[in-house]
């Protein structure tokens, strides 16, 4: 099986693109969560048009390497 590491840099088995400000990062399930939550509480601080998108962890794109 072949292994990454994510733009967190924490090594996974499988990696998703996360869309983030008009790009995207490569991250494992650990660092979903971690940016996840980031969003979480920023969405708190942010008028509702600013906030963040807090997509799930399944309807995130499953990155393959070309």
């Amino acid at each position: 099986m072949q292994k990454y590491i994510d733009d967190f840099g924490i090594e996974t088995s499988e990696m998703r693109v996360l869309p983030i400000g008009g790009s995207n990062i490569l991250c494992s399930y650990q660092g979903y969560l971690r940016e996840i939550k980031f969003r979480k509480e920023r969405n708190k601080e942010l008028a509702p048009e600013n906030r963040f998108d807090l997509p799930t962890w399944k309807s995130l794109e499953i990155y393959k390497p070309e």
